[in-house]
């Protein structure tokens, strides 16, 4: 979006649209070149023929550079020189000078071409700000070219320079990039010098930074006050920061909107009736729909159109006071919900420990399961030991050779998004841990190895995992399918009894005594885990379905081709077209199913017999 001369403007997939009323109202205003727009800036353009002022637009691309029509849009030129082989990560001006932040550095526009300016030009610019004539950048690796999958203590080992320097920097130009002064927050926490994103937002004289670590200042920078860890920030986001004024800022991203009022000390979800835009795991429990959406959990008792916060104070029921600090628990990206035997759960994977809440309907809040025991330290997948026995070289900033310090970083992180498939049959838990399966009970000392584990190459996809009583399915990401007749004391494999060829698993359910599982090939069906059937529509194809939601014995399935249920035939059934992205949640609750997807947010499906509709929420 873009302000100038009290019009906004917006640009969407094809065109541009233009608001005179504050975005009340909007109208087409020009076509645009198609591409992945990353920022658009208007300013005035004075024609030397009849000294007349005209806007001029400047919109530009990821991978396709800039490009500036003086027409209102009717055409469009690219001007490009100096910025060929760039990635352009962000876009501002001052007055009619414009600046380009890439993955090799900072550029301006002067007289037809980009310069570029002296800031650490061999990193990515992560954020660009103006405030009146002041330019703040924000220099780091680019990192938003891995993929959140991706991270595990080798990357980010690669990524840490080894030239005693730290990437993260911030930097400020009052001469439009002539002259720079940095004003890099110091921090003595191990958590600043590990790879990831950084954000810059201006108001006035305060700043504030969010990253791994978070900062914020009221004095252009010359000095800072530490905000603390902030572990939502190892996926990294581009969304930016926006200022209101020097206390209330906005920020947002695949955790969803939050907003600070108090110059970053402390976020809260901003996401009244838009909450579908930034789920991460969506269940229903007690007619209500539950939303895992970043730092918090929401809940909603009218299917969706509104939410309320339920996860941001946790009670613990010691007989000791706690302190308000004390009771406070954030649920964050690796968090996961988990609806077993008429409970919900929340479960919180924290370094080496995890933390596990029950819902109470009575109190509505989430309270601590006490003496869930700690995972033993010792523990550790074959990956995770190369991985970081790989990193001892590495040196941290002050160019001193600590190799432990850096691998107790490392594993930190990893450790942190270790815990995997998790689910509960009565009361007792099963949790993946690195690469290992174990189960834990009340009364028991210690989280018990049941025995299975998985030896692949490549853990970062994990277990897939359905329990029923004593009854349990592992499928393995090597595609072997193992199954336990006596709470995992023992195991078979019964991968041969399998009548698919596929490569991987998708998800395990049970809908009371069958088990369903997906491939990447399509869906598999037993009673006993000897006999299997393949699932196909009335003509007989297989469908891929990557997510599963059960209703009693009612089973529904979502994936690329569209949403299916099976008929009384145990035959797939279409009820609504194809799903635009990847399906994150599926949710049946009352006459309703409900679709978290990647790219659109979510949306409900009627159940009414014979009149299935598809509805955005």
């Amino acid at each position: 979006m873009a302000e100038y001369e009290g019009t906004s403007y917006i640009v969407a997939t094809d065109e541009i649209f233009a608001s005179t009323d504050s975005g009340e109202t909007w109208k087409a205003f020009c076509p645009r070149p198609r591409g992945q727009a990353v920022g658009l800036i208007v300013t005035h353009e004075t024609r030397s023929n009849n000294s007349q002022i005209d806007i001029a637009m400047y919109l530009a691309f990821e991978n396709k550079g800039v490009f500036r029509s003086t027409d209102a849009g009717t055409h469009w030129t690219p001007i490009n020189n100096g910025l060929t082989d760039k990635r352009i990560l962000a876009v501002t001006a001052i007055g009619n000078t414009l600046f380009a932040g890439t993955n090799r550095g900072l550029y301006r526009f002067d007289s037809g071409i980009w310069y570029q300016l002296p800031v650490i030009p061999s990193e990515a610019i992560h954020s660009l700000e103006v405030m009146k004539n002041d330019l703040y950048v924000a220099t780091a690796h680019d990192f938003s070219i891995v993929k959140p999958r991706e991270l595990n203590p080798q990357k980010m080992g690669e990524m840490v320079r080894v030239d005693g320097s730290d990437s993260k920097r911030i930097f400020r130009s009052t001469d439009l990039g002539e002259r720079w002064t940095e004003i890099t927050p110091t921090s003595k926490s191990p958590f600043m010098r590990l790879p990831s994103g950084i954000n810059i937002s201006v108001a006035g004289e305060a700043l504030l930074v969010t990253g791994t670590t978070n900062f914020y200042s009221t004095n252009r920078g010359q000095t800072w006050t530490s905000l603390g860890v902030d572990m939502n920030s190892f996926m990294v986001s581009r969304f930016p920061i926006v200022a209101v004024d020097e206390r209330t800022f906005y920020k947002g991203g695949a955790l969803g909107i939050h907003r600070t009022t108090d110059g970053g000390k402390s976020w809260h979800p901003f996401m009244d009736g838009m909450v579908g835009t930034g789920i991460l795991n969506l269940v229903a429990f007690n007619s209500r729909l539950y939303a895992h959406i970043g730092n918090d959990i929401m809940q909603s008792t009218d299917g969706g159109e509104s939410w309320k916060s339920v996860g941001r104070d946790v009670n613990d029921p010691t007989p000791e006071p706690i302190s308000k600090e004390k009771s406070r628990v954030d649920f964050p990206f690796n968090s996961k919900l988990v609806v077993a035997d008429g409970v919900l759960y929340g479960v919180v994977p924290e370094v080496e420990n995890l933390r596990v809440f029950y819902f109470s309907v009575e109190r509505n809040v989430f309270i601590p399961i006490q003496g869930v025991p700690a995972f033993d330290r010792e523990v550790r997948s074959k990956n995770l030991q190369a991985d970081t026995e790989e990193t001892r070289w590495v040196y941290l900033s002050d160019g001193v050779k600590k190799g432990d310090q850096l691998k107790t970083m490392l594993n930190t992180i990893r450790d942190l998004i270790e815990v995997g498939a998790f689910t509960v049959s009565g009361k007792t838990f099963y949790a993946e841990y690195k690469g290992t399966l174990f189960k834990w009970g009340p009364g028991d000392a210690e989280w018990k190895n049941t025995g299975l584990v998985d030896t692949s190459e490549d853990t970062k996809n994990g277990f897939k995992l359905a329990v029923s009583r004593k009854v349990i399915y592992v499928g393995k990401q090597d595609g072997k399918l193992f199954q336990s007749l006596d709470g995992g004391a023992s195991w078979r494999d019964i991968t041969s009894n399998l009548p698919l060829p596929f490569t991987r698993f998708k998800e395990i359910v049970f809908a009371g005594s069958t088990v369903y599982v997906a491939t990447d090939k399509g869906v598999l069906s037993s009673q006993t885990g000897t006999h299997w059937r393949v699932l196909t529509d009335e003509t007989g194809e297989r469908i891929v379905i990557d997510r599963f939601a059960i209703d009693h014995t009612h089973v529904y399935g979502a994936g690329d081709t569209g949403v299916y249920h099976l008929d009384a035939h145990d035959k797939w059934e279409q009820i609504s077209p194809s799903v635009s992205g990847k399906v994150h949640s599926l949710v049946v609750n009352g006459d309703k199913l409900y679709v978290v997807t990647q790219q659109d947010g979510m949306f409900h499906i009627s159940l009414e017999e014979g009149n299935y509709a598809l509805s955005h929420k």
